[in-house]
Protein backbone atom coordinates (compact mmCIF):
# COMPACT_ATOMS: atom_id res chain seq x y z
CA UNK A 1 0.00 0.00 0.00
CA UNK A 2 3.20 2.38 0.91
CA UNK A 3 4.54 1.92 -2.67
CA UNK A 4 0.97 2.74 -4.71
CA UNK A 5 0.88 5.64 -2.39
CA UNK A 6 4.44 7.02 -2.77
CA UNK A 7 3.69 6.15 -6.56
CA UNK A 8 0.19 8.50 -6.70
CA UNK A 9 1.52 11.41 -4.41
CA UNK A 10 4.42 12.72 -6.58
CA UNK A 11 1.44 12.83 -9.53
CA UNK A 12 -0.86 14.90 -7.43
CA UNK A 13 2.12 17.00 -7.16
CA UNK A 14 2.68 17.46 -10.69
CA UNK A 15 -0.87 18.15 -11.36
CA UNK A 16 -1.11 20.95 -8.70
CA UNK A 17 2.17 22.34 -9.63
CA UNK A 18 0.52 22.39 -13.37
CA UNK A 19 -2.45 24.48 -12.62
CA UNK A 20 -0.33 26.75 -11.08
CA UNK A 21 1.86 27.05 -14.17
CA UNK A 22 -1.96 27.29 -16.11
CA UNK A 23 -3.53 30.28 -14.05
CA UNK A 24 -0.39 32.09 -14.43
CA UNK A 25 -0.29 31.68 -18.25
CA UNK A 26 -3.81 32.11 -19.18
CA UNK A 27 -3.44 35.59 -17.32
CA UNK A 28 -0.61 36.51 -19.86
CA UNK A 29 -2.73 34.73 -22.55
CA UNK A 30 -5.44 37.14 -22.12
CA UNK A 31 -3.18 40.20 -22.23
CA UNK A 32 -2.14 38.81 -25.71
CA UNK A 33 -5.64 38.53 -27.14
CA UNK A 34 -6.53 42.14 -25.63
CA UNK A 35 -3.35 43.77 -27.82
CA UNK A 36 -4.08 42.14 -31.01
CA UNK A 37 -7.30 43.68 -32.46
CA UNK A 38 -7.69 41.00 -34.65
CA UNK A 39 -9.46 38.53 -32.23
CA UNK A 40 -13.27 38.21 -31.89
CA UNK A 41 -12.31 37.56 -27.63
CA UNK A 42 -14.92 34.74 -28.08
CA UNK A 43 -11.62 31.95 -28.27
CA UNK A 44 -10.70 31.70 -24.96
CA UNK A 45 -14.37 31.12 -23.76
CA UNK A 46 -14.63 28.87 -26.11
CA UNK A 47 -11.28 27.01 -24.96
CA UNK A 48 -12.24 26.67 -21.44
CA UNK A 49 -15.68 25.67 -22.66
CA UNK A 50 -13.99 22.27 -24.88
CA UNK A 51 -11.09 22.08 -22.09
CA UNK A 52 -14.47 21.77 -19.27
CA UNK A 53 -16.69 19.44 -21.50
CA UNK A 54 -13.07 16.89 -21.59
CA UNK A 55 -12.67 17.11 -17.91
CA UNK A 56 -15.94 14.82 -18.07
CA UNK A 57 -13.99 11.94 -19.52
CA UNK A 58 -14.30 9.09 -17.21
CA UNK A 59 -11.13 7.44 -18.07
CA UNK A 60 -7.55 8.94 -19.70
CA UNK A 61 -7.92 6.77 -22.59
CA UNK A 62 -11.28 9.24 -23.22
CA UNK A 63 -9.80 12.26 -22.27
CA UNK A 64 -7.22 11.49 -25.14
CA UNK A 65 -9.96 10.35 -27.54
CA UNK A 66 -12.44 13.58 -26.56
CA UNK A 67 -9.45 16.76 -27.15
CA UNK A 68 -9.42 16.65 -30.72
CA UNK A 69 -12.89 16.32 -31.13
CA UNK A 70 -13.93 19.29 -29.07
CA UNK A 71 -11.23 21.53 -29.89
CA UNK A 72 -12.29 21.35 -33.20
CA UNK A 73 -15.94 21.72 -31.81
CA UNK A 74 -14.55 25.33 -30.15
CA UNK A 75 -13.91 26.71 -33.76
CA UNK A 76 -10.63 27.98 -32.88
CA UNK A 77 -9.21 25.76 -35.79
CA UNK A 78 -10.55 24.44 -38.99
CA UNK A 79 -8.71 21.01 -38.12
CA UNK A 80 -7.34 19.36 -35.18
CA UNK A 81 -5.01 16.19 -34.88
CA UNK A 82 -3.91 14.11 -32.38
CA UNK A 83 -0.83 12.13 -32.61
CA UNK A 84 0.40 9.58 -30.22
CA UNK A 85 4.38 10.33 -28.93
CA UNK A 86 6.09 6.75 -28.33
CA UNK A 87 9.72 6.28 -27.69
CA UNK A 88 11.45 8.11 -30.51
CA UNK A 89 8.64 8.27 -33.12
CA UNK A 90 5.04 9.91 -33.27
CA UNK A 91 2.04 8.94 -35.09
CA UNK A 92 -1.27 10.44 -35.92
CA UNK A 93 -4.37 8.82 -34.35
CA UNK A 94 -6.89 10.85 -35.02
CA UNK A 95 -7.67 14.02 -37.85
CA UNK A 96 -11.20 16.31 -37.01
CA UNK A 97 -12.27 18.88 -39.22
CA UNK A 98 -14.81 21.55 -39.24
CA UNK A 99 -16.94 22.12 -42.11
CA UNK A 100 -18.62 25.09 -43.09
CA UNK A 101 -21.84 24.62 -41.27
CA UNK A 102 -19.97 23.78 -38.03
CA UNK A 103 -20.47 20.38 -38.30
CA UNK A 104 -17.36 17.98 -37.29
CA UNK A 105 -16.16 15.14 -38.67
CA UNK A 106 -12.99 12.69 -38.99
CA UNK A 107 -11.00 12.86 -41.92
CA UNK A 108 -7.98 10.50 -40.78
CA UNK A 109 -7.48 8.05 -43.34
CA UNK A 110 -5.19 4.85 -43.83
CA UNK A 111 -2.35 7.08 -45.52
CA UNK A 112 -2.32 9.43 -42.85
CA UNK A 113 -2.62 6.90 -40.12
CA UNK A 114 0.04 4.51 -41.17
CA UNK A 115 2.94 7.58 -40.97
CA UNK A 116 5.49 6.77 -38.12
CA UNK A 117 7.24 10.02 -38.23
CA UNK A 118 11.17 9.73 -36.45
CA UNK A 119 11.85 12.28 -33.33
CA UNK A 120 14.98 13.73 -35.12
CA UNK A 121 16.73 16.55 -35.72
CA UNK A 122 15.74 19.13 -37.86
CA UNK A 123 12.24 18.34 -37.72
CA UNK A 124 9.82 20.61 -36.41
CA UNK A 125 8.16 18.13 -34.08
CA UNK A 126 11.21 16.95 -32.87
CA UNK A 127 11.84 20.39 -31.49
CA UNK A 128 8.99 20.78 -29.55
CA UNK A 129 9.14 17.49 -28.55
CA UNK A 130 12.26 18.32 -27.04
CA UNK A 131 12.06 22.13 -26.04
CA UNK A 132 8.48 21.23 -24.78
CA UNK A 133 7.29 24.32 -26.43
CA UNK A 134 4.48 25.03 -29.23
CA UNK A 135 5.63 26.13 -32.87
CA UNK A 136 3.87 28.40 -35.68
CA UNK A 137 4.81 27.12 -38.82
CA UNK A 138 3.69 29.90 -41.73
CA UNK A 139 5.52 28.71 -44.77
CA UNK A 140 4.65 24.80 -44.67
CA UNK A 141 4.65 24.03 -48.53
CA UNK A 142 8.26 25.45 -48.59
CA UNK A 143 9.42 24.56 -44.91
CA UNK A 144 12.42 21.77 -45.10
CA UNK A 145 12.15 20.74 -41.64
CA UNK A 146 8.24 20.01 -41.95
CA UNK A 147 6.97 16.42 -42.40
CA UNK A 148 6.27 16.82 -45.83
CA UNK A 149 4.38 13.15 -46.44
CA UNK A 150 1.75 14.93 -44.21
CA UNK A 151 1.66 18.25 -45.49
CA UNK A 152 1.20 16.74 -48.93
CA UNK A 153 -1.81 14.72 -47.91
CA UNK A 154 -3.39 17.34 -45.57
CA UNK A 155 -2.34 20.11 -48.16
CA UNK A 156 -1.32 22.58 -45.25
CA UNK A 157 0.16 25.28 -46.09
CA UNK A 158 0.32 26.98 -42.26
CA UNK A 159 -0.18 25.33 -38.75
CA UNK A 160 0.60 25.39 -35.23
CA UNK A 161 2.06 21.96 -32.83
CA UNK A 162 1.93 21.82 -29.58
CA UNK A 163 3.72 18.93 -26.90
CA UNK A 164 0.98 17.22 -24.72
CA UNK A 165 3.25 16.79 -21.34
CA UNK A 166 1.82 14.57 -18.54
CA UNK A 167 4.05 13.96 -15.51
CA UNK A 168 7.79 13.96 -16.84
CA UNK A 169 7.62 12.76 -20.48
CA UNK A 170 5.35 13.92 -24.25
CA UNK A 171 3.10 11.81 -24.54
CA UNK A 172 1.30 13.62 -27.58
CA UNK A 173 1.56 16.18 -29.90
CA UNK A 174 -1.64 18.32 -31.24
CA UNK A 175 -1.67 20.01 -34.76
CA UNK A 176 -4.33 22.80 -35.85
CA UNK A 177 -4.68 24.81 -38.66
CA UNK A 178 -7.41 27.08 -40.75
CA UNK A 179 -7.07 25.23 -43.88
CA UNK A 180 -11.04 25.52 -44.64
CA UNK A 181 -10.99 29.08 -43.89
CA UNK A 182 -8.47 29.68 -45.02
CA UNK A 183 -7.46 32.64 -42.13
CA UNK A 184 -3.68 33.33 -40.98
CA UNK A 185 -2.33 31.71 -37.94
CA UNK A 186 -0.67 34.26 -35.55
CA UNK A 187 1.40 33.45 -32.15
CA UNK A 188 -2.01 33.97 -30.20
CA UNK A 189 -3.53 30.84 -31.80
CA UNK A 190 -0.06 29.25 -31.09
CA UNK A 191 -0.74 30.20 -27.60
CA UNK A 192 -4.12 29.11 -27.52
CA UNK A 193 -3.01 25.87 -28.49
CA UNK A 194 -0.39 25.64 -25.96
CA UNK A 195 -2.85 26.32 -23.34
CA UNK A 196 -5.14 23.61 -24.28
CA UNK A 197 -2.58 20.85 -24.78
CA UNK A 198 -0.87 22.10 -21.21
CA UNK A 199 -4.40 21.85 -19.34
CA UNK A 200 -5.06 18.59 -21.28
CA UNK A 201 -1.73 17.07 -19.83
CA UNK A 202 -3.07 18.23 -16.60
CA UNK A 203 -6.87 16.73 -16.97
CA UNK A 204 -5.11 13.83 -18.22
CA UNK A 205 -2.82 13.31 -15.11
CA UNK A 206 -5.98 13.72 -13.06
CA UNK A 207 -7.89 11.20 -14.63
CA UNK A 208 -4.30 8.97 -15.08
CA UNK A 209 -4.44 9.50 -11.00
CA UNK A 210 -7.97 8.79 -10.58
CA UNK A 211 -7.60 4.96 -12.22
CA UNK A 212 -4.64 4.37 -10.33
CA UNK A 213 -6.77 4.97 -6.74
CA UNK A 214 -9.49 3.10 -7.98
CA UNK A 215 -7.09 0.13 -8.68
CA UNK A 216 -5.48 0.34 -4.77
CA UNK A 217 -9.01 0.63 -3.45
CA UNK A 218 -9.84 -2.45 -5.36
CA UNK A 219 -6.40 -4.18 -4.20
CA UNK A 220 -6.97 -3.22 -0.96
CA UNK A 221 -10.17 -4.17 -0.95
CA UNK A 222 -9.36 -7.85 -2.02
CA UNK A 223 -6.41 -8.53 0.20
CA UNK A 224 -9.09 -7.67 3.19
CA UNK A 225 -11.54 -10.08 1.69
CA UNK A 226 -9.03 -12.28 1.46
CA UNK A 227 -7.76 -11.81 4.86
CA UNK A 228 -11.03 -12.15 6.58
CA UNK A 229 -11.88 -15.36 4.46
Amino acid sequence: MQASRDMIDPALANAQHGFAELSDYLSRLCDAQRADGHRSGSELPALLEALARIRGGVSAESVIDLAPRELCAAALFDRVMFSDVRGSTWSPQALYARGSAGRVSRQLDGRIEALVVPLCSPLIEAEVVRRRLPVLVQNAQTEPRVCLPLIELTATTEYVVAPIVAGSSVMGLLHADTHISGRSLSPVDRDLLRMFADSLGVIYEHASLAERAERLRVTVGEVCDATVR
